[in-house]
């Protein structure tokens, strides 16, 4: 596990401190890191969400119209497989060794996109039926 924090006490400067104790300047994570830790979380932010809308769903809380449950987890579906998809571009250009594609803007956009009119959609959905 791995957490961001100062250096050492009295110095500003961020590290990530590793389970083994070492540190690593926070700045020396290239972009191709961080892209693949924020498909990373996208894939597991889309996968919870749609576990859990299921299970509201199947809980029979409220009443969500089938058309409207098939929409919110088709964009919420959407978001998980740009965000996975991304994750593998980064991958298979690393192992190649080629520089970063140009999708993988696309893919970045369409996992936040999806992601977000997903969960927008649930919650006007739910919140609506609960009034």
């Amino acid at each position: 596990m791995s957490n961001v924090g100062p250096k050492s006490a009295g110095e500003g400067e961020q590290a990530i401190v590793q389970a083994d104790g070492d540190r690593m300047p926070l700045l020396a994570l290239s972009v191709d890191d961080r892209l693949y830790d924020f498909f990373k979380h996208m894939t597991t932010l889309s996968l919870v969400s749609l576990g859990g809308i299921m299970t509201i769903a199947s809980e029979k809380i409220v009443e969500i119209p089938a058309a409207a449950l098939a929409t919110v987890v088709g964009l919420v579906a959407i978001g998980g497989i740009g965000a996975y998809s991304g994750m593998g571009e980064i991958i298979q250009s690393k192992m190649k060794g080629d520089a970063r594609p140009k999708r993988i803007a696309f893919y970045r956009g369409v996992s936040s996109l999806g992601f977000g009119m997903g969960i927008g959609a649930f919650l006007s959905v739910f919140l609506l039926g609960l009034f």
